[in-house]
């Protein structure tokens, strides 16, 4: 929530809080999460953020291009 700029209310529940900061109710929260559906990385690709993120692999910009990470190295 930090990166979003946000906090959880005072008497806000920390799914309310998120399902906030994705702009879904709590009731499409718990159905995602119901459904298996992973409702931050939903959010990421709804906004196209995965999608910018290999652009600017593919460009050389992005920080980790040039770099092997963790994951990619134990596959």
């Amino acid at each position: 929530m930090q990166i979003a700029g946000t906090e959880q209310g005072p008497y806000e529940s920390l799914a309310e809080a998120v399902a906030r900061v994705i702009g879904i109710t709590s009731r499409e929260l718990r159905e995602q999460l119901s459904a298996g559906i992973d409702p931050i990385h939903k959010y990421f690709t709804d906004q196209g953020v995965f999608e910018e993120i290999e652009r600017r692999k593919a460009a050389g910009t992005w920080p980790a291009a040039a770099k092997e990470t963790n994951c990619e190295a134990r596959a």
